[in-house]
């Protein structure tokens, strides 16, 4: 009974945290993963991580509890992108170990995992239903974001972003084709140097749940990018 108090005790003290951060130093693999405004990843966060084998990886993983696309304040000492992508910068150094480096969330996460994995260089952005054209005002309005929360012209619209590839990534995309709002979200970037589209049979949001069932999604995360790849389709 007392080891359930205590995870339970754990969980709620991760609920409460904007950065959780996962050292392995037998993996050479850094993940930084970005919940979505549920601070979540499609599913309860343990699960992914256990599915996905992610567990056994470093993890740096992130919430945005003002729900501004990580772009507003998440704690006193993180007030904005500029100030979390310095915070990144600075756990990329503490693993210097780690000879590859990824990131990957899911819904607004997604939006995230793409912005700041163009910013850090990251070898692979793993992205699950990102949208990439964010409409300023109406999601204002919907999270109650303040009139001092602002969103740059290039990271409204990830199309204008990865126009210019920074040289180095690979962005996969995952979506349902039959969510026709994610689908055209996705597709809006199929033309950007680094992007592939895998999209899923299904008409939800919810990609992830879409994976699992298919028993696609513990293969989506291979132990190195050096070894060969079958991207799921």
């Amino acid at each position: 009974m007392l080891q359930g108090d205590a995870l339970k005790q754990g969980e709620a003290a991760a609920e409460q945290s904007v950065i959780i951060t996962r050292t392995n130093s037998r993996s050479d693999q850094l993940y930084f993963l970005f919940k979505g405004v549920a601070h979540q990843f499609m599913m309860n966060p343990l699960s992914f991580l256990c599915k996905t084998g992610l567990w056994g990886r470093n993890l740096v993983m992130l919430r945005d509890p003002s729900c501004g696309l990580y772009h507003g304040r998440l704690a006193e000492d993180l007030r904005g992108f500029a100030s979390i992508l310095a915070r990144l910068r600075e756990y990329r150094r503490q693993y210097e170990w780690c000879r590859e480096v990824h990131c990957a969330g899911t819904s607004a996460g997604a939006h995230a995992a793409i912005l700041f994995g163009h910013y850090l260089e990251a070898d692979v952005v793993t992205a699950f239903a990102p949208p990439s054209l964010i409409d300023v005002d109406a999601m204002r309005a919907k999270r109650s974001l303040p009139a001092s929360w602002t969103l740059p012209e290039e990271h409204r619209d990830l199309a204008r972003l990865l126009a210019t590839w920074n040289g180095r990534t690979a962005y996969r995309l995952f979506y349902c084709r039959s969510c026709l709002a994610d689908k055209e979200q996705a597709e809006r970037l199929a033309h950007c140097p680094g992007v592939s589209l895998h999209p899923q049979e299904g008409h939800q949001h919810n990609v992830v749940e879409v994976l699992d069932k298919n028993g696609k999604l513990g293969g989506l995360f291979p132990p190195s990018i050096k070894e060969e790849v079958r991207l799921v389709r």
